[in-house]
């Protein structure tokens, strides 16, 4: 543990906390790994998470990866991977999820299954199980379910079709 008030509450073993209130208020979580000014700062239980970045990582969860300033800012599902500033930043429950890129899924709260990748792809998305590849893909999609975009705002202005 480096830096103020890294690891202040941890009782947890293997953790590795290095920056401002990293780990800060980490319990009993083990064999997690928290860089970065507040990253993991609110997470008390969590096993074997990765958070890299300034404010990343969120109130718990396991065996997550979130890299970026703000990445998985809320989360406290499971099996996510967030890389990008501000990735997946609302993610409550939501788990299994993949967002790559700035602002990638940054609304989605409870929905599981997603793959989003590009800036901004998914990112008012609220639904499961869905795939956008490019810049703003799948941007406005809240209630749909099963779609895949790929391409430059593919699916821009879908709200709420299925199965696409």
């Amino acid at each position: 543990m480096m830096g103020y008030n890294s690891g202040y509450y941890n009782t947890g073993s293997d953790n590795t906390f290095i920056g401002y209130e990293s780990g800060k208020a980490n319990t009993s979580g083990a064999h997690n790994v928290y860089l970065g000014s507040k990253s993991g700062d609110n997470t008390s239980n969590s096993i074997h998470q990765i958070c890299i970045g300034a404010n990343s990582g969120g109130t718990g969860g396991n065996y997550n990866v979130m890299v970026g300033g703000y990445s998985g800012n809320d989360t406290n599902g499971n099996e996510n991977t967030f890389i990008g500033t501000s990735a997946g930043y609302s993610n409550t429950s939501g788990s299994r999820n993949v967002f790559l890129g700035r602002s990638a899924g940054w609304f989605q709260t409870t929905a599981v299954n997603n793959t989003m990748v590009g800036m901004e792809a998914g990112k008012t998305n609220t639904a499961s199980n869905n795939t956008f590849f490019g810049y703003q893909s799948g941007y406005f999609n809240t209630s749909g379910t099963g779609n895949t975009n790929v391409g430059y705002q593919a699916g821009y202005s879908q709200t709420s079709n299925t199965n696409n």
